[in-house]
């Protein structure tokens, strides 16, 4: 009877999601002592994703760092060392530099379910909730509503005292289905110069503000659940596009990303620093959608960028369970292998309760 009451309390316990905390604890301090340790000597940025993701109609994901003290606990016990920097190094020219010694701490904090939630009160809870400032501070610039640049939030976020963090996000609608092209922002349209004026005016717009600023495009370009990863603009064929002996889906990315770098300098945006971001794990995990497919090169990269996460859902932490490292150390190498002087960043990272 006491052997059956105990097992009771147990699963009771494991269902109210006490067990799981330290978990999550524990993936986030594994993952902040590894950067500290200099395990992945060319990460010089990370940056949490903190957010109450919603993944479908019915299920939502606690990626919050405060979904469990023992998870905010860890966090904040990690990024106190002074190894995590608070304050990034800009050149002359605008440029951010790599810190010569430490990483940078920076953050999604919680702009909500669009990203685009802009205000200096939110960073400022994010701040006062782990006690630290960040260095970057992340929003996505929503195509939705128009490709224009996104001047109020950049302006509030630099006035907090942090460098904006801009993803272009090319959905012409909200409620993105994942997996699909989209029905006006492919990569062939880019191509073909149907949104140059409007890029051009950003590009203007951008270096009119004489704020340095990190853009990226193609985020988690190498994922299938985006529309621009290369199954939906070409897939592996070889004969649709450009180079024959180069797969057409990446092909497209990688001209989309020099076509818009392009634009930038032809209005001498050079505040704006271009980071290419990719996903730890390639989706489909085919060799033509590897990293190096999409890379656009190093003149036309400024910092490079990958998602780590673990499981994202309950469902998916009951099935399997990575740690930061295991992730980290299967996919360092091929990261680091896409250029030999650019710095690298976790530009993403975060864990299910």
């Amino acid at each position: 009877m006491v052997k059956r009451l105990v097992l009771v309390l147990c699963s009771i316990l494991l269902l109210a999601g006490c067990s799981s905390s330290s978990r999550k604890a524990d993936w986030i301090a594994d993952a902040l002592q590894s950067i500290r340790e200099d395990r992945y000597p060319r990460i010089k940025a990370v940056s949490y994703w903190h957010e109450d993701w919603k993944n479908s109609a019915f299920s939502i994901s606690n990626l919050r760092l405060d979904s469990s003290e023992e998870a905010l606990e860890a966090y904040q016990e990690g990024i106190g060392d002074y190894y995590f920097l608070t304050e990034m190094e800009v050149s002359d020219s605008l440029k951010i530099l790599a810190p010569t010694s430490g990483v940078y701490h920076c953050a999604f904090p919680d702009f909500g379910n669009t990203e685009d939630s802009v205000s200096a009160q939110l960073i400022t809870d994010f701040e006062d909730l782990v006690g630290k400032k960040l260095a970057w501070v992340t929003f996505a610039d929503n195509w939705v509503i128009g490709i224009h640049f996104p001047s109020d939030e950049v302006q509030i976020i630099y006035d907090h005292g942090s460098i904006p963090y801009i993803k272009m996000m090319t959905f012409s609608e909200y409620e993105y289905s994942e997996g699909g092209i989209d029905s006006i922002y492919t990569m062939a349209n880019i191509l073909d110069g149907k949104f140059d004026d409007d890029l051009r005016k950003w590009a203007q717009d951008a270096a009119a503000s004489s704020i340095p600023m990190m853009v990226c495009f193609g985020v988690e370009v190498n994922g299938e659940w985006f529309p621009w990863n290369g199954l939906w603009n070409g897939g592996a064929v070889t004969d649709q596009y450009g180079d024959m002996s180069y797969p057409d889906g990446p092909e497209r990315f990688r001209d989309a990303y020099r076509r818009i770098v392009g634009i930038f300098r032809d209005r001498e945006a050079y505040n704006v620093n271009w980071v290419f971001h990719v996903n730890a794990r390639s989706y489909p995990d085919e060799t033509w959608n590897s990293m190096a497919y999409y890379y656009p090169g190093d003149s036309y990269v400024d910092w490079i960028g990958i998602s780590v996460y673990g499981p994202q859902t309950p469902k998916e932490a009951r099935q399997y369970w990575e740690t930061f490292t295991e992730i980290m150390d299967t996919y360092y190498s091929e990261l680091a292998a896409l250029s030999r002087d650019k710095p690298l960043a976790v530009v993403e990272f975060g864990v299910v309760e």
